[in-house]
C-alpha cells in the first residue's frame, strides 16, 4: 500500500470506534505522513490531532498534553465552571495553568515546600487523573458539538509512557463507539501485536505496514546544546510553573530526584527496589505512583546487589531504625506541645 492510499483508508468512517495501528519505521518521514492526517480528515469528517506520545521526548503526558493545549483557549474561555471542576487534573497535564487557575483541593504533598517533599502520593493518582481528563473531554465535547468526530493520530504509541497509553486505552474503551472515535497509532515494526494487546479486540481496526528510509540519528552539536541549555536556565529563572513545565518535558528528569532521596533516605529506596510495579518493560517502571525511566533503577539494584556495596550500605537497617525512634521522638513531642496552655 502506497501512502496516498493510507491516508484515504485511515480517514475512512469505517474506522470510526476503532484503533488503527500502523508500523513503519520511526522518523522525519513517519511523522510527516500522519502531520497530513488533520488536513484529509478535518476537510470532511471533524477534527484531527497529529501528536508525538514519545516518552522519551515529551514526558509523561507527551501527545495528551498537546490535545488539551490546543483546546485550553476555548474551554478557559467558555466552561470556567468545567475548568474548575477538573483543575487538579488540569494542572497535571498543562502546568502552565497553574498561573491562571487555582486548585481547590490539592494534597498535602502538593502544598509541601520544595525542600520539604518528603511525602509520596498514592500508588493510583496518575489512574485516577486519567479518569478525570476522560471526564472533562466528555463534558467539553458536548459543549462543542457531540456528533463532531474526533481522530488521534499518535506517533510512537510504543514509546509512549504508560499512563500514556492508558489514557488513549481508558478513551477508546469509554468513549471510543460514542465519540465515533478514530485513534490511529504508529509504531516501530514488529510491535503491532504488542500494542494490539493492550486494547479490547472489539476495539481494534485495520492494521496497514508502509516502509520508510532508516534514518540515522542526529546528535546535537556540543555548542548548540550549550546554548539551549543557556537559554533554558534564563527562562525559567526562579519561575517555579516554568520548571515545572520544563521538568514535565524533560524524561530523564527523575533520576536525579531518586538520587537525591537515596542520599537522603537510603533505607526507604532501598527497599523500594525489590517492590517495583512494572510499568512499559524495557522501558518505564511505576514507582508509587509516578513513571520513571526503567535503566537508572536497573543500574542501581545491580549496585545494591554487589558485594562491594553490601559491605559499603550494612548500616542501612540502622539508618532506618533511627529514622523510625526519631520519628518516635518527634510525635511525643507533638504530643506534649498540644498540652502546653494557650494550646
Amino acid at each position: 500500500m502506497n501512502q496516498d492510499l493510507f491516508l484515504q483508508s485511515a480517514v475512512s468512517l469505517e474506522h470510526a470506534g476503532r484503533v488503527v495501528i500502523l508500523e513503519a519505521p520511526g522518523g522525519r518521514s513517519r511523522r510527516a505522513l500522519l502531520d497530513e492526517i488533520p488536513l484529509h480528515f478535518e476537510s470532511a469528517h471533524g477534527r484531527a490531532w497529529s501528536v508525538s506520545c514519545d516518552f522519551h521526548q515529551g514526558g509523561l503526558w507527551a501527545g495528551i498534553n498537546d490535545v488539551f493545549r490546543s483546546l485550553s483557549t476555548a474551554f478557559l474561555a467558555r466552561r470556567p465552571d468545567l475548568v474548575q471542576k477538573h483543575d487538579y487534573e488540569l494542572v497535571h497535564v498543562l502546568p502552565e495553568l497553574r498561573r491562571s487557575i487555582t486548585v481547590r483541593n490539592p494534597t498535602l504533598t502538593d502544598t509541601a515546600p520544595f525542600h520539604e517533599k518528603v511525602r509520596n502520593y498514592p500508588a493510583d493518582r496518575a489512574f485516577r487523573i486519567v479518569q478525570g481528563l476522560i471526564d472533562f473531554l466528555d463534558a467539553w465535547k458536548t459543549t462543542g458539538g457531540g456528533n463532531e468526530r474526533w481522530l488521534f493520530a499518535c506517533d510512537g504509541f510504543d514509546a509512549a509512557s504508560h499512563t500514556g497509553r492508558r489514557f488513549f486505552r481508558e478513551l477508546m474503551r469509554r468513549r471510543g463507539a460514542a465519540w465515533q472515535l478514530t485513534l490511529l497509532v504508529a509504531v516501530e515494526p514488529g510491535q503491532a501485536d504488542a500494542v494490539a494487546a493492550q486494547f479490547q479486540p472489539s476495539l481494534l481496526g485495520p492494521r496497514y505496514c508502509l516502509d520508510f528510509p532508516m534514518e540515522e540519528p542526529h546528535p546535537l552539536d556540543p555548542e548548540e546544546a550549550t546554548r539551549q541549555a543557556l537559554a533554558l536556565e534564563d527562562r525559567m529563572g526562579s519561575d517555579r510553573v516554568e520548571i515545572e513545565i520544563v521538568r514535565d518535558r524533560a524524561a530523564k528528569k527523575l533520576t536525579a530526584t531518586v538520587e537525591q532521596r537515596r542520599r537522603d533516605w537510603p533505607g526507604e529506596i532501598g527497599e523500594g527496589i525489590p517492590k517495583i510495579l512494572a510499568g512499559d518493560p524495557g522501558r518505564t517502571i511505576i514507582l508509587r505512583g509516578d513513571e520513571f525511566p526503567r535503566a537508572p533503577f536497573e543500574r542501581m539494584e545491580e549496585l545494591f546487589r554487589s558485594p562491594e556495596w553490601k559491605e559499603r550500605l550494612g548500616g542501612v537497617d540502622e539508618c532506618e531504625r533511627v529514622r523510625e525512634r526519631l520519628e518516635t521522638v518527634e510525635e511525643r513531642l507533638r504530643a506534649l506541645e498540644q498540652k502546653l496552655p494557650g494550646r
